[in-house]
This record gives structure tokens, C-alpha cells and sequence, in this order.
């Protein structure tokens, strides 16, 4: 089925407040909602996600072995609110092998103060399969630079994509994200705001 990949932004004191502190006290849930989202049905959706994730966080964390497809995911689905994000189809630096594999992503688990630093990460942050989520990259500048000295076997417009996504990332001060099928076009299935997606099949993306 291939994989839509989509390329997301969010800033530490965003992850901190919209997923971190709630996962800290839940009573917080419908409150961030109302922040991230002036829409009731918007709202209703992303308390849905903050339900999701307040019931995986209440199971073992020894036997979280679906991070990625879950907490990873559901934070990607929360910064699709927050920020404008690039869609490409079949590429992710979490696709990346060989002689380039270079790994630029860390999980949530590696947050000190993360209400998520006991639970396991099979992924090591990549994304892990359809339906997942990367963990995070502090250096999008890195990243962008390595993009820039290697020829990578992809093509233009989801290069273009990464790139736009990155640029972004280091003109705010954010941490890049990706995840997969959060948005699947083909078939009119999103799990985030798509009116926040920028895609060279939508047309728009602007220089």
C-alpha cells in the first residue's frame, strides 16, 4: 500500500503543554483541547486522541511494544493542529538505508521529564510501519544539511517537502516530526487538520 508520509513541526513548550502536561493530569484534556482548536468538532476529536493516549499511558510500560504507532502518532496527530505540514509519498528520513542511514530521530522516552521515559521504544524512533510516528529531531539544520550534500534516490517534490518542512522548523525554533498515513489522500483518511497540509498535488505550496 506504499506510505504518505507527512512532515510535522511542534516546539518544546507545545509538547510540554498539549501532550506532556496532560498525560500528567488528565483533568487538563478538554482545556488543551479548546487551546489547540476553536472548533467544537475539532475539539471533540482531539479529546478523543487525549483519551487514546491516557489509556495506553494507564497499561505496563513493559508491555508497550506499538510506541510508535501509538504515542508517536497521536503527537504527530496534535502538531497537524498546531503547524502547517508537508506531505510526500513513499519518503521518510525514517526510510533511509544504508551507506546514508544516518539517525537523526529520537524518541519521546529520551525526554528526561517525559511522562514517557519508562516506556519502551522498539522503533528507536523511527517510524515503524503504516499508522506511525517518528519521534523527534532538536537539529533540524542537521538534518537539512545532510539532505543537501547527499544524492537521495527520491523525488523532487517529496525532497521539496522535507526541505520546506525543515526550513520551517529552523526559522521557528521547532523539532521536526514525521509519521505515516496520518493523512492518507487516496482515500479521504486524516487523522489530524488537513486544511494544515501543504502538498505539491494540492497545489499549495507557494515559493
Amino acid at each position: 500500500m506504499g506510505y504518505d508520509v507527512t512532515f510535522h513541526a511542534i516546539s518544546k513548550s507545545e509538547l510540554k503543554k498539549y501532550v506532556f502536561d496532560v498525560l500528567d493530569d488528565p483533568s487538563l484534556a478538554a482545556e488543551r483541547s479548546k487551546d489547540i482548536d476553536e472548533n467544537e468538532d475539532n475539539q471533540e476529536y482531539i479529546q478523543s486522541i487525549y483519551d487514546n493516549m491516557l489509556q495506553w499511558i494507564s497499561s505496563s510500560p513493559q508491555k508497550c511494544d506499538d510506541f510508535a504507532e501509538t504515542f508517536s502518532f497521536a503527537i504527530a496527530a496534535i502538531s497537524g493542529y498546531l503547524h502547517d505540514f508537508y506531505y510526500s509519498r513513499n519518503f521518510a528520513l525514517s526510510f533511509i538505508e544504508g551507506e546514508h542511514r544516518v539517525n537523526f530521530l529520537k524518541s519521546y522516552n529520551a525526554i528526561n521529564d517525559s511522562p514517557l521515559s519508562n516506556y519502551r521504544d522498539v522503533s528507536g524512533g523511527a517510524i515503524s510501519s503504516n499508522y506511525s510516528g517518528s519521534g523527534f529531531s532538536d537539529d533540524p539544520k542537521a538534518i537539512l544539511e545532510f539532505v543537501e550534500n547527499h544524492e537521495l534516490a527520491v523525488d523532487e517534490d517529496a525532497l521539496d517537502s522535507l526541505k520546506r518542512s525543515l526550513n520551517y522548523c529552523i526559522d521557528n525554533d521547532l523539532l521536526f516530526i514525521e509519521a505515516s498515513d496520518l493523512v492518507v489522500p487516496f482515500t479521504n483518511e486524516s487523522y489530524t487538520n488537513t486544511s494544515k497540509m501543504k502538498a505539491h498535488f494540492l497545489d499549495n505550496i507557494t515559493s
